[in-house]
Parts: structure tokens; C-alpha cells; sequence
């Protein structure tokens, strides 16, 4: 449930941890593997055979790849703090799990 008092009428307005947690992660997950197939089915109509590896493609790979290793280091740090006992709602294990594996 959303806040009002919080996400609009404030000087400083902000979703909620929950809303950020959930929407703003599983919105562009479930969109990628919407359009995975379709995608999919046009670079095996369009096959060049290979892919250029201009400076602007390794930047994004490394990128990329950076955003990936931070996605599961924030997974296992929230496994961690359950380890010593910390409460944590399951959308904090779930969200990275999910972006993780889309990624």
C-alpha cells in the first residue's frame, strides 16, 4: 500500500522501500524476458555471424558486468545479515535474485 503522505505531499518526496524493491526491479525484468523470444527469433533471421567489438561494446560489457557482480553482492550481504539475525522481508532476497539472473 502505498504512502501518500510520503511518495507526494512532502518536501522530499520518495517511494516507498517496498514499491522500490518490487516494482522498479520486476518492471524491467519481466519486459527483458517479454521481448527475449521476439529478439531472439530476429538475430536468428539476421545472423551476420559475428559481433564488432568496438570500444563502446567492451565499455558495456565491463559496465555491465560490474552492475552484475554488485546485483549478487547485494543478495549475499542480505543472506549475511539474516545470518546474524537481522529480519529481512523477502522481497530483499527475491528482488536481486531476479535481477541476477536477468541480467
Amino acid at each position: 500500500v502505498m504512502d501518500w503522505n510520503v511518495t507526494w505531499h512532502t518536501s522530499n518526496p520518495d517511494f516507498t522501500k517496498c514499491f522500490q524493491n518490487t516494482a522498479l526491479v520486476w518492471v524491467p525484468c519481466l519486459y527483458l524476458w517479454a521481448c527475449f523470444p521476439f529478439y531472439f527469433l530476429y538475430l536468428s533471421r539476421h545472423d551476420r555471424g559475428y559481433i564488432q567489438m568496438t570500444h563502446l561494446n567492451k565499455t558495456k560489457t565491463a559496465l555491465g558486468l560490474l552492475l552484475w557482480i554488485v546485483c549478487w553482492t547485494d543478495l549475499f550481504y542480505s543472506f549475511w545479515e539474516r545470518s546474524q539475525g537481522a529480519f529481512l522481508a523477502p522481497v530483499l532476497l527475491v528482488s536481486p535474485t531476479l535481477l541476477g539472473v536477468t541480467m
